[in-house]
């Protein structure tokens, strides 16, 4: 992620593949049951023929290299600790959903559902009453060249008819070890984001750090120094994650097939679920806006002087426009306008400064960019009547 690499960097060696255990709490690495757990709750022949179609899938599937592994690790540590999902305290102190991670059973440390399923990690979203709930699945990437690839592609399983966006959990479960049943339609989002070596490094040194098992010898300064950098990239980064979601949503949505009598009972769930995690992280993605960082260059920091670039003069710009979208919106809290439209303005006002900020990050971060770009690329092809080939629930055999 740009511009957090001015601080200090440890020189850290590559982490091992177990250091990927403790800190990516989620990971698909973190695995600990097999497909043979589930024999006591399934049909031992169709676990065994699953065991076989995945050693089959696994033909094709390559090393991911350390920086990627590295970033999956992050990114599901990042979806529970460091509540990239918004599940933080909103100003009257009100968590509004909980998350809790999922985790994938596995065939020689290979997990099920990240061949099968193109799922890196997957969380569930629910309410606290125990009411309305969803899984959410994630494949994380840090290639450009793959992101159009894998919005289009969910999952590898040719057997599944499932809507564009969506794909499956087939062998998980969750953190007290309940296996989970076939989730069959679980809404599927890639997640990019810019982020090199350095900042992995850098990462892991903060958090190890402030994981420290003897807290009473840590000094406070560099304490400090830990708890603003993670905090730091933890803001940006939900800021990036929640926005990714809300437009990959939007896409998923627009894509569904109208009912064709087979497949209704598909459709609906799968509007279901995309309305549902709408509706519990729109008002996450609008407290994001607000709060994630607009850090321009260190040197339009320094000097009033110096001829800024065009980025630092977005960015400074930008900054100045969110001040005064928040004090609109905090006015039109306070005002006496009905109920109804109180709450319209707010959402529109939210939605200007959603947009103010995203198109900032579209300067900084080139992942997100074109995660973006390939979006908004795919409604404007749907927008045009031009996109039912990816719209219609068929057989995915790629």
């Amino acid at each position: 992620m740009e511009r957090i690499n001015n601080i200090e960097q440890p020189k850290a060696e590559k982490p091992s593949e177990d250091s990927v255990r403790r800190y990516g709490h989620m990971a698909i690495t973190a695995s600990l049951k097999t497909m043979d757990d589930f024999k006591d709750s399934r049909n031992n022949n169709v676990v065994e023929r699953d065991k076989q179609y995945l050693e089959e899938r696994q033909k094709d599937f390559s090393d991911k290299g350390w920086l990627a592994s590295q970033f999956e690790a992050i990114a599901a540590h990042g979806f529970v600790e460091g509540k990239w999902l918004g599940d933080v305290p909103s100003r009257t102190g009100h968590i509004p959903f909980m998350v809790s991670p999922v985790y994938t059973a596995n065939v020689n440390g290979i997990g099920y559902d990240d061949v099968v399923n193109r799922i890196d990690c997957a969380v569930r979203i629910s309410d606290f009453d125990g009411g309305e709930q969803a899984y959410m699945g994630f494949d994380v990437t840090l290639n450009d060249d793959e992101i159009r690839t894998k919005l289009l592609r969910t999952t590898n399983d040719s057997r599944k008819n499932l809507p564009f966006g969506f794909s499956g959990l087939d062998y998980s479960y969750l953190e007290d070890g309940t296996l989970l049943a076939r989730e069959s339609n679980v809404p599927h989002y890639c997640i990019a984001m810019n982020i090199d070596e350095n900042t992995v490094k850098t990462y892991r040194h903060h958090y190890d750090y402030i994981k420290s098992p003897d807290q009473e010898s840590l000094n406070p300064k560099r304490l400090q120094e830990a708890k603003n950098f993670l905090r730091f990239f933890n803001d940006k980064a939900r800021f990036i994650v929640l926005s990714e979601i809300f437009e990959q949503n939007r896409l998923a949505l627009a894509m569904l097939p109208e009912h064709n009598g087979r497949d209704n009972r598909i459709i609906d769930d799968a509007r279901a679920k995309l309305q549902y995690i709408d509706k519990k992280l729109w008002s996450a993605l609008a407290r994001a806006a607000e709060r994630c960082p607009l850090q321009p260059s260190i040197i339009a920091l320094a000097s009033n002087n110096t001829v800024l670039s065009d980025d630092d003069k977005a960015i400074l710009e930008a900054k100045e426009k969110r001040k005064q979208l928040l004090e609109q919106i905090k006015d039109c809290r306070n005002s006496d306008l009905p109920q109804q439209e109180k709450a319209h303005q707010i959402r529109k006002l939210r939605m200007e400064l959603y947009e103010l900020v995203s198109d900032i990050y579209r300067r900084q971060d080139p992942k997100y960019r074109t995660l973006i770009s390939e979006v908004k690329s795919l409604r404007a092809l749907e927008r045009e009547g031009k996109a039912e080939r990816y719209k219609t629930i068929q057989p995915r055999n790629r």
